[in-house]
């Protein structure tokens, strides 16, 4: 019939298999918790090695190192699995709610069964990164080749020859680091070592200024993806918007173009540009990834006021640009520096803050006088200060973005400082409390109206700032209740009276009034009442007063008596109006120690102002003389008295003169004495027929020989001047030089320059276009240089 075949199959060994198989899958069920628990611990663990490498990173491309690209990929492979990490976290309680019989069974026993095995699976690959992560090296030295360097000869180095053996000996020792290449830079005594590495950085090719918008926006792109920019018109546009707010910062490139590439709908482009621009450390990933990286550097700043300060600078708009001045009078007024006895300590404590905060890339310069933040620090300072120092320095900070009515007052209770500024603010009709509030920034603003109840719920408040809102007349009386105030901005207002009330602000260290040309009333004995004020400023403050009460009647002299009772005074800008004034004022000499700007305007007689008492101001960096129509002269004896400005240093810190209306003056040689100018302006002073005397500078033997006139001049303005001839007699090193605006002064025919005056780029000259084309050059070298240079108006 056939071949019968007998199969004999143990069943104890089916049983035995399936038991297996069905305890290997149910004990990623039973131990999903625990395995949850490790693996965050675990992951923990992986961070803070990932941190670690991170930092060892950072300071070596601090010394122009390049990263290795295993560390690359392993920080990628890190951050991955910290993101798919802490998605199944988030969605573990759902998972966990399905489990029962404690953990043996589930009510969707596949999807648990998967759950229990990927966070199985995961828990390894964190523990197999975290021996991977144990680098001996994270960087090695760029290799930059011959090619990227031309040898260029430079000037002789007279008196240098030694300096230059000792360190090619140190060079060639064994001891010494190789180098593939050697660069000799010749460096001027005015040091910028912010310019110097920049151009060393052009020249290897690793600075470029196209950076921000053609390779950022290659970086942008490629993160983005080709996908999700094409998928609708109006995307590309926002995306480019998107990409600036990054600042050309490329780990915020990469950062936001992740997590926007699966944004394909323009309503979501524009909502993040809202996010970026209001609160960017609620950006996926930001907080996550990138702020951490940045913080290092705010880490590792010397002391608390430091990183305080920094984070002050948070509170203005994005890409604002602030006046080193003004930062450091908020800082005095918050009591972040240090009172010291000595005149101007605490100015100076100031300004090696600024520099510490440049030296370490967490502000840039902007000009000679000015600094801001890059936009994504900015972030990352209100990142810091609203999230994770939030206790002591929580900010409310709506700067720059229009609004038109105050944010929720609910919710200044617990805030410590707020920013405004630079809105649309008309009216402030609320009574906010604010028991904790120390900062206010109302300034930039459209205000007319303040409640005068406004103020009373803020104890705290230490700095209030008004300035620059014009339609601003008065002041509330309820300003009173300010006790604890301590900086007061009140400049570029149209504010007429200062009420009596202000008496109150016993604790007041700096007042500015700086351009409030409508006030007319300062209620005598109020500024003498200020006995802690350490900045007083009142340059260009009541161009007019009518007013018999006020310590701004008369000509002045109310003034200066009340300013010589303030024992802590160390820094004032003030305008005197007649000569008298100006006597008494320079009579004492700690007010002269003390004046940084001051305006002499409105002088009805012809006496000559005293040269070696202006001289004597050594903090004096601005000096205007407006409308003294009959002055003549600044009395100078040129043989006696030169000399000894030069040897008491006068006029070092002079930087700006501004001369207007002075229908006298026949000349300004007295400016050559001033070594640091950087701005000059002369308009309507109809008598003047030459900037600088050559005739009087001979009088003084041997001066000629020593001076360099203007060798810091930025900008020269000349204007409504009908009889000047000549700026100098001959040929000027103009190295700082960024402009020359010459209007109606038609019969000055020929410059102080040659083809080798002007080192800038970007050097102008302004003016009409037939003086221009009269204009008679040394050579025709000089004109050639100059030809591009001209901008008609």
């Amino acid at each position: 019939m056939g071949n019968i075949c007998s199969i004999s199959i143990s069943l104890d060994g089916i049983f035995s298999s399936c038991q297996d198989y069905t305890a290997s899958r149910a004990k990623y069920m039973y131990k999903l918790e625990d395995n949850l628990a490790v693996l965050q611990t675990e992951l923990q663990k992986l961070t803070e090695a990932r941190d670690d490498v991170i930092t060892r990173v950072i300071i070596a491309e601090q010394q122009q190192m390049k990263r290795l690209n295993q560390v690359q990929g392993w920080l990628s492979r890190v951050q991955a699995v910290e993101f798919e990490v802490g998605e199944m976290i988030r969605d573990s309680s759902e998972e966990i709610e399905k489990l029962c019989l404690g953990g043996y069974c589930s009510k969707n026993y596949q999807s648990s069964y998967k759950f229990g095995k990927k966070v199985a699976e995961k828990l390894k690959l964190v523990a197999t990164l975290r021996g991977e992560g144990a680098f001996q090296v994270v960087a090695e030295r760029v290799i930059i080749p011959k090619s990227a360097v031309e040898e260029r000869p430079s000037e002789p180095m007279v008196g240098l020859e030694s300096t230059f053996d000792e360190v090619w000996r140190c060079l060639e020792e064994n001891q010494a680091e190789g180098f593939n290449v050697v660069i000799w830079v010749t460096v001027s005594k005015e040091l910028q070592l912010e310019k110097i590495q920049e151009n060393i950085g052009k020249r290897l090719a690793h600075f470029d200024e196209m950076w921000k918008h053609e390779e950022a926006w290659k970086l942008f792109q490629k993160k983005v993806g080709e996908d999700t920019l094409s998928c609708h018109p109006d995307i590309p546009e926002i995306a480019e918007i998107v990409a600036k707010e990054c600042g050309g910062l490329p780990l915020a490139l990469i950062t936001i173009g992740r997590a926007m590439a699966y944004k394909k709908t323009p309503q979501e482009w524009r909502y993040a540009v809202q996010v970026l621009r209001g609160s960017a450390f609620e950006f996926p990933g930001m907080g996550k990834e990138v702020y951490p990286l940045l913080k290092f550097s705010y880490d590792s700043l010397s002391s608390d006021t430091v990183r305080t300060c920094f984070l002050y600078c948070s509170l203005f708009p994005e890409d604002y640009s602030v006046s080193r001045r003004h930062l450091i009078d908020c800082w005095i007024g918050e009591g972040f520096l240090k009172d010291h006895d000595s005149i101007n300590d605490v100015q100076d404590q100031g300004y090696y803050i600024i520099g510490v905060l440049l030296h370490a890339c967490l502000l840039e310069e902007d000009g000679d006088d000015c600094v801001k933040m890059h936009d994504v620090l900015r972030d990352m300072a209100l990142w810091i200060a609203c999230e994770i120092e939030k206790k002591s320095e929580n900010f409310l900070v709506r700067a720059g973005i229009g609004i038109t009515d105050l944010p929720d007052v609910e919710k200044w209770k617990d805030v410590r400082r707020i920013s405004l500024m630079e809105n649309q603010l008309g009216y402030l009709s609320v009574i906010p409390t604010c028991p904790h509030l120390q900062t206010l920034f109302l300034n930039y603003n459209s205000l007319e109206t303040i409640k005068s109840s406004f103020f009373q719920y803020m104890p705290t408040l230490r700095v209030l700032n008004l300035s620059y809102n014009d339609s601003l007349r008065e002041l509330p009386s309820g300003i009173s209740t300010l006790v604890s105030l301590q900086h007061l901005d009140l400049s570029e207002t149209a504010i007429k009276v200062i009420p009596e009330e202000l008496k109150a602000l016993i604790n007041l260290k700096c007042l500015n009034l700086e351009n409030t040309s409508s006030l007319h009333t300062i209620p005598q004995q109020l500024i003498s009442t200020f006995s802690k004020l350490h900045v007083l400023r009142m340059f260009n403050c009541g161009f007019v007063c009518q007013t018999k009460d006020s310590v701004l009647s008369g000509d002045g002299e109310f003034l200066v008596k009340e300013l010589i009772g303030l024992k802590q005074l160390n820094m004032l800008s003030i305008s005197l109006k007649s000569y008298n004034a100006l006597q008494i004022f320079l009579s004492f000499n700690k007010l002269q120690s003390c004046t940084q700007s001051l305006c002499l305007l409105y002088f009805e007689n012809s006496k000559p102002i005293n040269f070696l008492s202006l001289a004597n101001m050594k903090h004096l960096d601005s000096l205007s003389i407006w409308n003294c129509k009959y002055l003549q002269e600044l009395k100078i004896n040129y043989a006696g008295e030169v000399q000894k400005v030069l040897q008491t240093r006068g006029f070092r810190s002079l930087q700006t003169v501004h001369i207007d209306y002075c229908l006298k003056l026949r000349d300004l040689t007295w400016l050559v004495l001033a070594p640091n100018l950087k701005v000059i302006k002369i308009s309507s002073c109809t008598g003047m027929e030459e900037v600088i005397s050559v005739q009087k500078l001979e009088e003084v033997p041997g001066l000629m020989g020593n001076l360099n006139p203007f060798a810091k001049l930025q900008s020269l303005k000349l204007h409504h001047l009908h009889k000047l001839k000549s700026i100098y007699r001959d040929a000027l090193p103009f190295p700082h030089m960024k402009e020359m605006i010459v209007y109606e002064c038609p019969v000055l025919r020929k410059l102080p320059l040659d083809s080798r005056s002007v080192k800038e780029s970007n050097f102008v000259i302004e003016g009409g276009k037939q003086w221009w084309e009269e204009l008679q050059w040394a050579d025709q070298a000089t004109q050639s240089a100059f030809h591009l240079c001209f901008k008609s108006r």
